[in-house]
């Protein structure tokens, strides 16, 4: 068989859609309006959705609905500035899942130009276990940190040395600037 720019462009994009289902991450691929064209199995495992419940479904349906008014104009601005980035820098994202239980996300976009014009190609992972991980660590942090403070107040009240008394000023001090309590 000769060589053809169709022969190549068809290989390539079997590549791809190999290269899409053997990620572990859920990959969602949309058009430029947002209608789903390509999930991998990772997907459905990830949202609880039959690959041909999303096909040809607008990406909405897996973007709870406090989000989705907003998502329109996140997607122009993506399709009108593409490139490879995170999405939702700064805030929490969340999935939606087919059951209506919400998750937190993160998600990774990049743009894919093909003769069907901008297609976005969406890494999406499940961080609820590190969210749940930070919430933990917050509040050990916090817990700690006002045992500190009760601590230091305890030894400024058994204190007699002025050295002490320094000391203790100077730790107190640094714990009032980063004691939530």
């Amino acid at each position: 068989m000769p060589h053809t720019k169709q022969n190549s462009t068809s290989t390539a994009e079997a590549m791809l859609s190999l290269a899409v289902e053997a990620s572990p991450s859920g990959m969602i691929m949309t058009d430029h309006t947002g209608t789903i064209v390509m999930v991998n199995s990772a997907t459905e495992a990830l949202f609880g959705y039959a690959r041909s419940e999303l096909i040809g479904q607008s990406v909405h349906i897996l973007i709870p609905h406090v989000q989705r008014a907003q998502h329109p104009q996140l997607l122009q601005h993506y399709v009108d500035n593409p490139g490879a980035r995170p999405m939702g820098h700064g805030r929490d994202l969340k999935g939606l899942r087919k059951n209506g239980q919400e998750f937190a996300v993160e998600v990774g976009l990049n743009p894919i130009h093909t003769w069907q014009g901008l297609m976005i190609l969406a890494s999406v992972i499940d961080i609820t276990a590190r969210k749940q991980q930070e919430q933990q660590l917050q509040s050990a942090l916090k817990e700690k940190t006002c045992c500190c403070r009760k601590f230091i107040i305890g030894l400024k009240t058994i204190c007699r040395s002025s050295t002490v008394c320094w000391a203790c000023r100077r730790i107190s001090c640094a714990m009032k600037r980063s004691c939530p309590c």
